[in-house]
């Protein structure tokens, strides 16, 4: 609120009377509801005056703002952004309009969003925007509400000017700001080709590690297994080879993917220690158990939902290092018979939820 000179004390109560009763009467979006306020303010105010009678009816201002903030601790404060606003408005020359705004602001991955409801001129509007920060997100905002107190035209240009205000952070030959780092839990399912017996084995995999978050790219390590669904796998040398084979992998893997908007897509690289174990080979009763390790090209994309939340699909590539076999000795001639050997190669594609924790 901005008095004019020589204000007595019953107008200076009104007025601060008027800008709460006029903020409400805004909320509702109305057509005319902006000028009714105003117009009743002047009359109250008038009134009171006359009412009292100790000096002439003088002049005041009421405060065009009526603002309800909500945002996250570390943001500014409702107080600290209302003083921006009044600040902003205070060398301007042009009558004000009440305005009344209510913002939400919430933390995103990697930047700061908010929502604007603005009631101004009789009429409402919704806009969204972002900033790399709660502070400069305050100031975009501060410069919106300003301007759509000056007038139409200075609002059509509030969009623009407070775009470059939110994004002045980033723009500014400073280092830009550290990645922030999280830690999820994935959970994922799909197909493999290559590693059992079966063409296409179902297998499950889980996963705990951590992410790199900037605003262009995303860094994750992370560790985990994968269980190969068990496999009743016919034998190559007679029909009544067969057996039944798990497999059960232990992994590392790093990925990094470029940022577009929600989007995601980069390569992955990682080892795998891989135990199959065979039961019944050959139906002899005869089991056995290998291991080897194996190093992995992948493909993510995924797709972020939420701040807290990614879908995602990838394809593997798993290249073994040794090819072990599956085999037992023949009851009739004492022969060996080879169940299974495990491919040069395998092709892995999983599609799954990753979970990220604050």
């Amino acid at each position: 609120m901005r008095l004019e000179r020589g204000v007595s004390p019953s107008a200076m109560t009104v007025s601060r009377q008027g800008a709460a009763l006029d903020g409400p009467r805004l909320t509702s979006g109305g057509p005319g509801e902006g000028r009714a306020g105003v117009v009743l303010v002047s009359l109250i105010a008038a009134v009171a005056t006359w009412c009292c009678g100790n000096g002439p009816v003088l002049a005041a201002e009421v405060d065009p703002v009526a603002l309800v903030w909500n945002a996250p601790a570390g943001c500014p404060s409702t107080d600290a952004l209302h003083d921006e606003v009044e600040k902003t408005l205070g060398t301007s020359v042009q009558e004000l309009a009440p305005v009344a705004a209510v913002v939400t602001v919430a933390r995103g991955v990697g930047n700061w969003q908010a929502t604007l409801i603005l009631h101004s001129h009789g009429q409402r509007s919704e806009r969204e925007f972002d900033a790399e920060t709660c502070d400069a997100l305050a100031s975009a905002t501060a410069l919106i509400i300003a301007l759509a107190a000056e007038g139409p035209a200075a609002e059509g240009a509030a969009s623009r000017r407070a775009a470059a205000s939110a994004g002045s952070v980033s723009a500014q030959p400073a280092a830009p700001p550290p990645a922030q780092a999280w830690y999820f839990l994935r959970l994922e399912g799909g197909l493999d080709w290559g590693t059992m017996p079966r063409s296409a084995n179902p297998v499950l995999s889980a996963s705990w590690g951590k992410l790199w978050d900037s605003s262009l790219w995303r860094l994750r390590l992370s560790g985990g297994s994968t269980f190969s669904w068990p496999v009743y796998g016919e034998g190559v040398n007679s029909v009544d080879a067969n057996g039944w084979y798990w497999a059960l992998a232990a992994d590392v893997r790093g990925c990094a993917t470029a940022k577009q908007a929600r989007l995601e897509l980069g390569p992955c690289l990682g080892v795998e220690v891989t135990g199959m174990h065979a039961m019944h080979i050959a139906a002899t009763g005869t089991s056995n158990t290998q291991l080897w390790l194996s190093a992995t090209l992948s493909m993510l994309a995924a797709l972020t939902v939420s701040p807290a939340a990614t879908v995602f699909v990838r394809l593997d590539g798993v290249f073994p290092t040794r090819h072990p076999s599956f085999s037992t000795l023949s009851d009739f001639d004492g022969s060996t018979l080879t169940e299974y050997t495990l491919r040069s190669h395998a092709i892995r594609g999983v599609a799954g939820l990753e979970l990220r924790f604050f």
